[in-house]
């Protein structure tokens, strides 16, 4: 699977997406961000959904994310934005309605990043999270990974376990949206926690050829960021 890498603003051309490609994309808030800049591009029921955030910060992200997520389909599928059928499935997660069957697409924000990722025929996940000191870091290993990720991060000297958790924790996230599970899950999911080992899926639930099933990705969207993107593999 190739990924190519691109910096998403208002003006972005969307290059072809061909099967077997994934398109990410990295979108800074404050490029988004203005008084009616994307807001304007909403579906009436995610106007309605940004209203009901009451939180100002909150809100203003979520139009902003929602609102670029329209322009960039709108360049890849031909159409304005407000034509784009973007529907929700009951989780509050943003899909394309049947007329458009064969194209996936996931996003994730942390702080002031926003990131996407795009792909034909394949299902796919992204996650990003901004590199920071957790409290009870260890008490979150313990709760959301693995048996084996966590003999795996307890075996790393201290200095290293800041990195390795993020890293095998967007890893996870990823994985999960692509396949539709949530935080839930994230204990089910098994994936590679040592620094030098490769981006890679062992197990999700009893699915021990999940490996087989799934890509990972890892990269820096930003300086203080770490990302995943996650893409099923063709059984072509």
């Amino acid at each position: 699977m190739q990924i190519r890498f691109f910096h998403a603003d208002l003006k972005s051309p969307a290059p072809a997406l061909g099967r077997g490609e994934v398109h990410v994309w990295t979108a800074p808030f404050a490029a988004m961000e203005g008084p009616g800049r994307l807001d304007a591009l909403l579906s009436p029921a995610e106007i309605e959904r940004a209203a009901r955030l009451k939180v100002d910060r909150i809100r203003e992200q979520f139009c902003a994310a929602r609102g670029m997520l329209r322009a960039l389909l709108a360049a890849y599928l031909h159409l304005s934005p407000s034509e784009v059928p973007i529907a929700y499935e009951p989780s509050g997660k943003p899909v394309l309605d049947a007329t458009v069957p064969e194209w996936q697409f996931n996003l994730s924000h942390s702080e002031s990043l926003v990131v996407y990722a795009f792909a034909r025929g394949a299902r796919i996940g992204i996650d990003v999270e901004r590199l920071r000191p957790i409290p009870n870091l260890e008490g979150i290993v313990e709760r959301f990974f693995s048996s084996r990720e966590r003999e795996t991060f307890f075996a790393l000297p201290p200095a290293l376990r800041q990195q390795a958790f993020f890293r095998a924790w967007v890893c996870k996230e990823a994985v999960l949206k692509g396949t539709g599970q949530g935080v839930p899950a994230l204990e089910c999911c098994d994936v590679a926690v040592a620094p030098e080992e490769k981006p890679r899926v062992f197990r999700i639930g009893e699915d021990a050829e999940a490996g087989r099933k799934w890509e990972l990705a890892v990269w820096e969207p930003s300086p203080g960021y770490i990302g995943a993107v996650a893409i099923e593999r063709s059984e072509e």
